[in-house]
This record gives structure tokens, sequence and C-alpha cells, in this order.
């Protein structure tokens, strides 16, 4: 069985991208920010269209920092 250290060596720094990053910020956004958003909107009896705005613009910050951190992070 490899250990972490050489599975590392080997793989670590595949898939460095900013398209591959931001897919990230986007998943996240869509599991993490998005429920949040629609709860506490449906709580105060808002529309789904200023739940699509505020979700869109934490959707999209998202997506730019997950793309900057894959783009420019290597692991030594």
């Amino acid at each position: 069985m490899m250990d972490l250290k050489s599975f590392m060596d080997k793989y670590g720094n595949n898939f460095r991208t900013f398209g591959h990053g931001s897919i990230h910020g986007l998943i996240a956004s869509v599991f993490f920010v998005l429920p949040v958003v629609a709860i506490n909107a449906l709580f105060e009896r808002r529309s789904w269209k200023y739940i699509m705005l505020h979700w869109g613009f934490w959707a999209v910050s998202l997506l730019i920092m997950g793309g900057l951190i894959c783009q420019f992070t290597q692991l030594k």
C-alpha cells in the first residue's frame, strides 16, 4: 500500500488549474451558501429573485477564490 507522502509526491499537483478550482467553488456555493441564503430569505419572506441575486454574488466570489487558490497553490 502506498503511503500518503509518496501518493502526494506523485499526484499532488495534478489538476492545479483555475477551472478545476472554480468548479469546487461552484460546488461549495451550491451546497453551503445557497441553503443558508435561501432559508434566511424564506424566513424573511423575500422573493426568489432576491435569493438568486445574493447566491449569485457568493457563487461568483467563491468561483474566483477557488480558482485563484487552486491555480497558485503548489504542493512541495
